[in-house]
């Protein structure tokens, strides 16, 4: 069985492409499933990127002049003008894997911001976002219109980030693993009376060494995540819903509406309830 879904912008030779006439340009994108084994081979590479993201299955990719197996949750971003090569077995199962190839002044730039790289395989733990967002790139395909540019760019920035944030948690699960058990209870609990002492209980640590990690970890203090925590949350209700300030504040663990205002000005720079009334002191609009 193969499947091959293949999105392009322009027709033929031409999706192998480079610009910079625009800050990021997206020449195809598609989707393809295989069972029977196969090899791709391009001496003289690409003119643009090639983003690669497995959804199952493995191959072997030729990366930094040195081959390597490429699995299910990984992927890469292959630079211009470096030889490509990558070749399915078969023996393991089907393959399916989703691809963009792009383009653009600032990509370079871009894949930085994203710390996603060039030639440096990435995992993610989580898929399903990852192939959304891919085929919501492949559908900016579907209508090619003056806007169609446009649409693609802006849907492989929001796969690109996601794609960098995702694969950075997964880079960072280690490091975090010291405070893990109280990170979750605090995202869950943020509205009880917390205090380092019971949260470095949780760890099996003091409350100065407990503090000292978690600092060095989150870059900020026990004290002051619960605070942002609670004014994050309280930033949605006030949005969200007809709650009163009183009533926000005690939802977030404020049993104070007054101190709860000043620290929510204080952390936001603006208070609760000119925040309700869309960030204007007066007025109707």
């Amino acid at each position: 069985m193969a499947v091959s879904q293949s999105y392009y912008r322009l027709e033929g030779d031409q999706c192998d492409y480079a610009s910079d006439d625009m800050p990021l340009l997206v020449n195809c994108a598609g989707q393809n499933v295989s069972e029977h084994a196969f090899t791709s081979v391009r001496q003289n590479g690409r003119k643009d990127y090639y983003l690669m993201f497995l959804k199952r299955g493995s191959m072997d990719l030729l990366l930094r002049d040195e081959t390597i197996e490429i699995k299910k949750g990984e992927g890469v971003i292959l630079a211009p003008g470096r030889p490509l090569c990558y070749t399915f077995s078969g023996v393991n199962g089907p393959l399916e894997y989703y691809w963009a190839h792009f383009t653009g002044s600032e990509a370079h730039s871009l894949l930085e911001s994203t710390r996603l790289g060039e030639s440096r395989l990435f995992k993610v733990q989580q898929a399903e976002d990852i192939i959304q967002r891919f085929k919501e790139l492949m559908s900016a395909f579907l209508v090619l219109d003056e806007w169609q540019a446009n649409e693609a760019a802006g849907q492989l920035m929001a796969l690109l980030s996601h794609l960098g944030r995702a694969a950075a948690a997964d880079d960072e699960r280690a490091d975090i693993a010291p405070i893990r058990r109280s990170l979750g209870y605090m995202n869950e609990f943020y509205a009880k009376a917390l205090s380092v002492r019971e949260l470095a209980a949780m760890e099996f640590m003091s409350p100065s060494r407990y503090s000292t990690i978690f600092r060095s970890i989150m870059g900020t203090s026990p004290k002051d995540y619960l605070i942002r925590l609670r004014m994050n949350n309280a930033m949605d209700m006030l949005d969200k819903t007809d709650l009163s300030v009183k009533q926000v504040a005690l939802a977030v663990g404020y049993d104070d509406p007054l101190y709860f205002s000043r620290l929510f000005k204080k952390r936001a720079g603006i208070s609760p309830r000119m925040l309700r009334n869309g960030g204007e002191k007066g007025g109707d609009h």
